[in-house]
């Protein structure tokens, strides 16, 4: 092999090629974890909202997650909210359940 392909195989092609792969790694990775640490974010806030869904004024069920900061991540900010109870029945709704 000619000195001019070994400089164009070793010093361009395979520099150029471990870069994409090693950026493909990196996507998918960093990927994972974001949905992994999105994922742990929604257990806690539905773990909070289990515990403390009858805390409010009276008794009454109240939502959390209306001021989570979860909330703006989802991507929907608006997204109705209802709460029912063990028989089916409906006990809450968020503003936005009802306006819709």
């Amino acid at each position: 092999m000619r000195l001019e392909r070994r400089l164009l195989l070793f010093g361009v092609a395979l520099p150029v090629a471990l870069i994409v792969a090693a950026g493909i790694g990196v996507d998918v990775v960093l990927g994972r974890e974001m949905l992994e640490g999105l994922d742990r974010s929604l257990r806690a806030q539905a773990a909070a909202e289990s515990v403390s869904l009858f805390d409010g004024p009276d008794g009454r069920v109240h939502f959390h997650a209306i001021q989570s900061p979860l909330r703006a991540v989802l991507g929907n900010p608006d997204a109705a909210i209802a709460a029912y109870g063990p028989d089916g029945a409906l006990l809450s709704k968020s503003a936005s359940a009802r306006a819709a």
